[in-house]
């Protein structure tokens, strides 16, 4: 007997095999994707941890605002748990690229196992005419191994002052662990973005100091550089170093004093010396025409005398001839001459007097601020601190956030369609187990057949999409976010937390709802469970009510419109899983969407201007409006206003932060950049009375309107209102007139920048107004907005892959489902549909009445699915948004039409690969199976 119960077991699986491999796909999507999600933030986690400690990265960075000395370096290394120290140099400075002009910091090679170099391609710089680049050089700005940089200085200093060599030969790519993000932070140079670093010997740098120095500690390596234990660990000696700096840092100090005491006694001396000078010059051609014309003067009045006595005493003698006289008048006119001639060089070289004062006066003017604000201020930036491992750890938790929503949903879906799907297979199956009890079966024998397939199924797919979501699904993820951060190859680590968690959701899920409801089923009577359940009794639906509508309906509407509805579990588990699935497409869909639309509306709606010119140097008003003008003859130039772009430190309450400040005229803004409020599109007016901020600052650091913020450095700072949140997707700004700056700032305005609006053209005839422009030696570079556009565009590619992802994950989810609904309702209603052709419905009229239902559900849930789909968005990108990027939260039509049109195509492709299955429907075994 137990014999032919297998063989039966064995012959209900093969006949309901495809039932089975569509749960078994379904398991696999949701685990896959779920562990994937999950497990992509601990191992990029676990990547870079072993990335930094094999690369000896710093765990204290000592920064000071006078640099440090030698001597510094020796009294860190010699303090209490400091086992390695490493003075270091850094210098900002301009490579001019085919494409822009890049700011980039030159870095110094380390001598010893500190931050180390990770060597991708290539060697180490050996020589001072040698350099390493960064991946991001190589691959955004298509520099290679064999290439020449030429580096300059961006400022008004020569580069021959700050370093001793100004070409590189590139010798080897790299990557720096102090680097991790792609993002580099700010400079003062160029747009204010720092692009890239280049790996120097020390050799080359003139500066006396070291820029930082960077300390090793004995700290348990086994410490996780994440958690929060290592912070406290490196908390707790960071101030011990810093306090055996102070000594040295006072005598310093007293020495840069006296310097800035020296320094203005001698700018004292040379605005007095020029002043003198110009006087002196002035003074020496005064005197001369005071000279000049006191002669003529003299030499007239002989002449006129002599012409007097002439005309008195005709024939006369005098001791003075009229030769003699006219002689000394033209010597005199020759004089005058000369002395004019003088005044007209001095006139000339006036605005260089002029011009050398004023220079002088702001020396001195600088040199007494020096000395008013020196401030010495040595402090630590530990290692969890860092700009790019505070991004990436900030961006690890994000990750991980999404990957606890959407594949969660994911799963869901996955495990709610797989429970539905078991369930009515065992209620499929009540006549055989009436049969099974009738014939002597013990439950436990009964039962132990469904709960080896729920097994056998959970089992093999969990495996399955274990196996997928630690490899396929993990790298795909891992190589699209580590495009925003320099890291090595993926250090794969099994997480057993998730995996494990996923596994025993699984199988309790599954398993425990076979049993349940096996056990509800064997509690029966088998001559009840023998014969199929009664028919649900019909009632009046809603659409009934609705007259008009009703009437017009044909009878297979009417029909299926009455089996929808009747029930209603059938209805919900439908609903649910078209839905879900609908829902994590509309997702993909609107993700995609706000991602790909972000750079456009920021460079085409929100910075409205074609490109940045930026000087060489910061100028005033006076002198702006020269060059201004030098370009404004360019024909294709048809709007131009200076600007000055600078980095800055915002703080409100608690929290500070830095970004960008925007220094524009208010009259001149509305044409350059468009600032509005997102939401209702209200303009927004730019006055002297406060700052505009960016929408994504206020939304992280909860400013409103009306509230009042601190902005400047730590020497000097000034509170401000904020007047308007203004719409903006990439990096955060604030925007200031020069008026308020004035105030802010307690100094005139200079700009370092022109935004300059041209005549319509492509990108290839602006590079041509571009070359033009350089060729004015007041211009260090010009960035086109298109060209910024494209490679923003570029480097969002990584969050699209991960949306494709999702979105091919869901659909694929979505497809299954509704196969595997199909199959069940076709199993279900095979005496049903067996009955119509009984009474002589054609194939295509008894599928149609199937596929209808298919339909209608479809576009219920379809329905159901753009609610759903709408409110997971907004915790999706809630989650996905990086410190740097803002996300539109919006309704997309457009991405609801893809959700919409996807789902009901997968519907009708369902319907049409399931229709041989309802044409081979038996008649008669259907109507004999209760017998």
């Amino acid at each position: 007997m137990k014999t032919a119960y297998l063989k039966d077991s064995v012959r209900k699986l093969k006949s309901s095999i495809f039932q089975y491999i569509s749960i078994i796909l379904i398991i696999i999507l949701g685990v896959a994707f779920f562990v994937g999600m999950n497990v992509v933030s601990p191992n990029m986690e676990n990547t870079a941890e072993k990335y930094l400690k094999n690369n000896k990265i710093y765990d204290i960075q000592l920064l000071s605002t006078i640099g440090w000395e030698e001597a510094d370096v020796e009294t860190a290394k010699n303090t209490e748990h400091i086992v390695l120290a490493e003075g270091g140099y850094t210098q900002d400075v301009i490579v001019e690229s085919s494409e822009k002009t890049l700011a980039v910091r030159l870095t110094s090679i380390p001598e010893v196992e500190i931050n180390q170099m990770d060597i991708v391609e290539g060697r180490k710089p050996e020589k001072e005419t040698e350099c390493a680049i960064d991946t991001r050089m190589e691959k955004m700005y298509g520099y290679k191994i064999g290439d020449i940089i030429e580096i300059q200085s961006g400022t008004e200093e020569s580069i021959d002052d700050l370093v001793n060599v100004k070409s590189f030969e590139v010798v080897g790519i790299t990557r720096n662990p102090i680097y991790l993000s792609q993002y580099y932070g700010i400079t003062q140079l160029e747009s204010g973005e720092l692009n890239s670093y280049l790996m120097v010997q020390k050799s080359i740098f003139k500066t006396e100091v070291y820029t930082s120095i960077y300390l090793k500690t004995d700290i348990d390596q086994s410490l996780n550089y994440f958690k929060s234990d290592y912070k406290k660990q490196v908390e707790k000696i960071a101030p011990k170093v810093l306090e055996n700096l102070v000594e040295n840092a006072q005598e310093r100090c007293n020495t840069l004093y006296d310097e800035f005491d020296e320094k203005i006694k001698e700018s004292e001396k040379e605005l007095a010396d020029s002043e003198k000078k110009f006087k002196d010059a002035e003074k020496q051609i005064t005197d001369a025409e005071k000279q000049v014309a006191e002669l003529e003067n003299i030499w007239l009045g002989v002449k006129e005398q002599y012409q007097i006595n002439n005309i008195l005493n005709p024939g006369s003698v005098t001791t003075i001839s009229i030769d003699y006289i006219n002689q000394m008048l033209s010597t005199i006119q020759i004089n005058k001459k000369e002395v004019e001639k003088k005044r007209a060089e001095f006139e000339e070289k006036k605005p260089d007097y002029e011009q050398e004062i004023a220079d002088n006066k702001q020396k001195l003017a600088d040199a007494k601020y020096q000395l008013e604000n020196f401030v010495v201020d040595i402090y630590q930036n530990n290692l969890t601190q860092n700009e790019s491992f505070t991004s990436l750890k900030n961006d690890l938790v994000k990750i991980g956030m999404m990957g606890k929503v959407f594949p969660l949903m994911f799963f869901i879906v996955a495990a709610l369609v797989t429970i539905t799907t078991v369930s009515r297979t065992i209620e499929e199956e009540r006549g055989n187990i009436g049969i099974l009890k009738a014939l002597g079966y013990g439950n436990f024998t009964i039962a132990i057949k469904f709960i080896i397939y729920a097994m056998l199924t959970t089992l093999i797919g969990s495996i399955i999409g274990l196996i997928l979501g630690n490899t396929l699904i993990l790298q795909i993820l891992y190589e699209s976010y580590s495009s925003l951060y320099a890291l090595p190859t993926l250090e794969l680590k099994i997480d057993w937390v998730n995996t494990l968690a996923v596994i025993g959701i699984s199988s309790i899920s599954i398993i425990g709802v076979t049993l349940f409801i096996t056990i509800k089923s064997l509690n029966e009577k088998a001559s009840d469970l023998m014969r199929p359940k009664s028919v649900k009794e019909g009632k009046n639906i809603l659409l009934e009510r609705i007259g008009f509508i009703w009437k017009n309906l044909n009878f297979f509407y009417k029909s299926s419109f009455r089996n929808i509805f009747r029930y209603k579990r059938r209805l919900m588990m439908a609903i649910i899983g078209i839905a879900g699935c609908t829902a994590l497409i509309y997702t993909g869909f609107a993700l995609k969407t706000a991602i790909d639309t972000i750079a456009i509306r920021q460079f085409d709606e929100i910075k409205i201007y074609d490109m940045e010119v930026n000087l060489t140097s910061d100028l005033p008003q006076a002198r702006v409006d020269e060059v201004k003008k030098e370009l404004q003859e360019y024909d294709e130039v048809t709007e131009i206003t200076p600007v000055k772009q600078q980095s800055t430190t915002l703080w409100f309450e608690d929290k500070n932060k830095d970004l960008y400040y925007i220094v524009i005229d208010k009259k001149d803004v509305k044409n350059f950049i468009n600032l509005k409020q997102r939401l209702t599109g209200e303009e927004i007016n730019l006055t002297n009375k406060g700052i505009v901020i960016t929408e994504k600052l206020a939304k992280t650091f909860e400013i409103e309107v009306g509230d009042k913020v601190k902005i400047g450095d730590e020497v000097k700072s000034k509170e401000v209102k904020v007047i308007g949140i203004a719409e903006n997707y990439l990096y955060n700004y604030i925007y200031i007139t020069p008026k308020l700056y004035e105030e802010i700032y307690d100094e005139q305005i200079k700009y370092n920048q022109f935004f300059v609006n041209t005549d319509e053209m492509e990108i290839e005839e602006m590079q041509d107004v571009v070359d033009k422009l350089k060729e004015n030696d007041k211009i260090s570079g010009v960035m086109l907005t298109a060209t910024v556009n494209n490679e923003y565009q570029k480097s969002l590619t990584s969050l699209t892959s991960i949306v494709l992802l999702c979105i091919g994950c869901a659909s694929l989810l979505a497809f299954i489902v509704l196969v595997n609904l199909n199959i069940i309702n076709i199993a279900e209603r095979k005496r049903e549909l067996a009955t119509l052709k009984l009474l002589g419905f054609y194939d295509k009229e008894v599928s149609s009445y199937v596929f209808r239902e298919n339909v209608i559900l479809t576009v219920l849930g379809i329905l159901a699915g753009m609610l759903l789909g709408n409110f997971v968005l907004g915790i999706i990108i809630q989650s996905a948004e990086v410190e740097t990027i803002m996300l539109p939260n919006e309704l997309s039509i457009q991405s609801l039409g893809y959700a919409a049109i996807l789902t009901l195509a997968f519907t009708l492709v369902t319907n049409f690969v399931m229709n041989p299955k309802i044409k081979k429907i038996d008649m008669i075994d259907s109507l004999k199976s209760v017998e």
